[in-house]
């Protein structure tokens, strides 16, 4: 990855890789002990992102599991007013605007099987102003698909952001298969990190690309 100036604009390059859907790092609760009657508990996993930006959609999906195969529930504490949780799947989701802008203390996301349940550390998310500061991405657009023959319904980009690195949260459409280049406009002051996916007419997305950084001044 190189790092140079234009127009007082950093560029970072990333190189889009053509493979399977990707999945996320996450960190396992520790399972509860075994119940009486033998029914094992879930397990729940994920690190959900601290940080949110204004007007951008912030989105976060845990995994769970249940040794049975039990149907499981999901239950949030202390969802913050911005955002929508999906007690089927797990997934918190919003778009907060500019009077949520604050801390969001003390939530908790726990998945249940009927009988026992888990749940993932208490955490906190921070929701960031738009500021005047812009980062401009370049990428090598992709040629070829998973399976090695060539690319040719590459429908449109997907950038995900976020305030640290590893956690992307923060999401922009690029409708324009053609483009190589795209300035993200509106940031705050501060360290930014950003993966790039390519998408197809079927909708199906690739892996991310490789993790570039910038920071505005």
């Amino acid at each position: 990855m190189t790092f140079t100036k234009l127009q007082r604009c950093p560029v970072l390059m990333a190189v889009i890789l053509t493979a399977s859907a990707c999945s996320s790092g996450s960190s396992s609760s520790a399972p509860a002990p075994n119940s009486p009657t033998g029914n094992q508990p879930p397990t729940l996993a994920g690190t959900p992102p601290s940080n949110a930006m204004q007007d951008l959609h912030y989105s976060f999906r845990p995994t769970a599991s249940d040794p049975e195969g039990d149907p499981l529930t999901f239950e949030i504490a202390n969802l913050p007013t911005w955002a929508s949780f999906d007690t089927a799947s797990g997934a918190l989701t919003g778009m907060p605007a500019m009077q949520h802008i604050g801390r969001y203390a003390g939530i908790v996301i726990s998945v249940s099987d009927g009988q026992q349940s888990a749940e993932l550390p208490v955490f906190d998310i921070e929701v960031v102003a738009m500021g005047a500061g812009s980062l401009s991405l370049s990428w090598t657009p992709p040629t070829q698909s998973a399976d090695g023959s060539p690319l040719n319904d590459l429908a449109s980009y997907r950038v995900h952001w976020g305030t640290q690195t590893g956690d992307h949260p923060n999401l922009l459409e690029v409708g324009n298969p053609g483009v190589s280049r795209f300035v993200v406009n509106g940031l705050a002051p501060g360290d930014y990190f950003f993966t790039i996916s390519a998408i197809d007419t079927s909708n199906n997305e690739s892996q991310v690309s490789n993790e570039a950084s910038g920071t505005v001044p």
